[in-house]
């Protein structure tokens, strides 16, 4: 009967934590660190279902084993599976107990990152590529490099974006003018989260601290390399920044 009460309790004060924090996390803004804010809705609504889930099993908790049901009863004895259930189940209100923190360059590591590639891709100039250039977020650029099938068409048009430094193993030595603005792009959650850049030239390069925001303003232009040509910003202005509200891109 002790174990039934226990499994009990733990299950209601895990369940009631889960709903705290996945409502916290939807109405405190910092579900975007998490998921694409578009499922915002649909968390909330999953943490409010938690309630009265969580709040059954304190009743029952409290009201202990159903009447006619002694201890050595098998259906108040919880087998292993119920406690490793429930042991799961501290894993996502553990995490989500920590200070949420964005995506970095870590997580990077072993992965593509997208920056358009280098020469034509298939594909006819889209809306990504028209409208004003300013506008565009890294995502966008990427993508425009892709319809207007390589940056070529591209070249001259000016760039305002931001994102945080990432150092790329694969390219230019540390203390070259050369470095990577990149952000994340979600389509569900984090754990789908991908990469894309823009390379950098500007001075100083090497003072940029790896994973600091920064806002770059400069022009597109191009630099073949490997026999390749490639898209490169070469920067007028690279201003830090602190960190955005929301830092991940939507597809």
């Amino acid at each position: 009967m002790p174990q039934f009460r226990a499994l009990r309790l733990g299950q209601s004060v895990i369940l009631l934590g889960l709903a705290g924090v996945l409502a916290g996390k939807v109405l405190g803004g910092s579900i975007g660190f998490y998921i694409n804010p578009s499922l915002a809705g649909l968390t909330l609504a999953a943490a409010i279902g938690l309630v009265p889930i969580g709040l059954a099993a304190g009743w029952a908790a409290w009201r202990g084993p159903p009447p006619g049901h002694g201890p050595a009863d098998a259906a108040t004895r919880p087998g292993p599976a119920r406690w490793l259930i429930a042991g799961v189940l501290v894993i996502p209100l553990a995490i989500g107990l920590l200070p949420p923190r964005p995506l970095d360059s870590a997580a990077l590591t072993g992965r593509s990152v997208n920056s358009g590639g280098a020469g034509p891709a298939s594909g006819a100039a889209g809306p990504a590529a028209a409208g004003d250039p300013r506008a565009r977020t890294i995502f966008d650029w990427v993508r425009a490099f892709q319809q207007a099938a390589g940056p070529a068409p591209l070249a001259s048009q000016p760039v305002d974006v931001t994102g945080f430094v990432y150092r790329d193993p694969a390219g230019p030595a540390p203390d070259a003018d050369y470095w990577t603005v990149a952000r994340f792009t979600v389509t569900c959650c984090a754990a789908d989260a991908s990469g894309v850049a823009l390379t950098v030239r500007s001075p100083g390069a090497a003072s940029l601290p790896a994973d600091s925001w920064v806002h770059v303003v400069g022009t597109l232009g191009l630099e073949t390399r490997e026999g390749e040509t490639r898209p490169v910003v070469f920067a007028d202005q690279v201003t830090r920044i602190p960190p955005p509200a929301d830092p991940y891109l939507y597809p």
